[in-house]
């Protein structure tokens, strides 16, 4: 009797160690099926994407971030891909899906830029980063750094002069959103407010060497319609000059100078 209970556990044993084998080995077949079906519709969905075929690179692009919902780069071609669709919600609902899965927005946000791009596109971006203000608040700051880079590549300068403001709402003493602003004015004709403001970041920072150089040409532009332009085109360009010396720089010192 006690050898029969022995046995009869021995191959419990033996069942439960069968089992566990049995398991593990589905397990890994299972994984290697759905790696396998990832691979597939990665393929098809840079297919798609590359021949623009939105509505089918859209389709992939759902099923591989239900099946691996952490890889940034598939929300930004889904989102580029619903973009090209004029697709807004799905844009909004890719863009939540990521939030959720923990990837950071200045993520998703430079690779639909990189994407946006890619396809010659540009304004897709811009308009996604609006779509975002309006559906997300609380991301509004954010998106419009964004934007407001986006404006500086465009040299859009009504838009630079808007957007530094907006960050200078909350960082007034911001000596990149200031220089912008002030690049903004000079490219809009606005002269005046544009030297204010170089002359702002240089209260801020006397030896900012952007800001002295600026104004250093912008005064030389004008040199010849006063001498006190002169004076100050000259006097800016040595201080430029002393922190970075330039051929460009020594020759126009020089030309101020011979004028005097």
């Amino acid at each position: 009797m006690i050898e029969q209970g022995v046995s009869k556990i021995g191959r419990k044993i033996r069942n439960m160690q069968l089992r566990v084998i049995l398991v593990a080995l589905l397990v890994g077949i299972v994984a290697e099926m759905r790696s396998a079906d990832y691979e597939v519709l990665r393929s098809r969905s840079e297919r798609f994407f590359d021949q623009q075929e939105w509505a089918s690179a859209s389709a992939m692009y759902d099923l591989m971030i239900e099946q691996q919902p952490k890889v940034v780069d598939t929300y930004c071609h889904a989102i580029v891909s619903a973009g090209m669709q004029s697709d807004t919600l799905s844009q909004i609902r890719l863009m939540r899906q990521s939030i959720k899965a923990h990837i950071a927005f200045d993520s998703i946000f430079k690779g639909v830029k990189r994407l946006s791009f890619q396809v010659k596109e540009g304004t897709l971006y811009e308009q996604f980063l609006n779509v975002i203000k309006r559906a997300e608040p609380w991301l509004t700051r954010s998106a419009d750094r964004y934007l407001l880079d986006y404006y500086v590549f465009r040299n859009d300068a009504q838009k630079m002069i808007d957007y530094s403001k907006r960050m200078l709402s909350g960082l007034p003493n911001d000596e990149g959103f200031l220089s912008i602003l002030a690049q903004g004015y000079m490219l809009n004709g606005q002269y005046a407010e544009s030297v204010d403001t170089y002359r702002r970041i240089l209260e801020i920072s006397p030896n900012n060497y952007d800001a002295l150089l600026r104004l250093g040409l912008y005064y030389d532009s004008v040199a010849n319609e006063s001498d006190a332009a002169r004076k100050e085109a000259l006097k800016f360009l040595q201080r430029a000059c002393k922190i970075k010396a330039t051929p460009f720089i020594n020759a126009k010192i020089a030309r101020l100078s011979g004028a005097s």
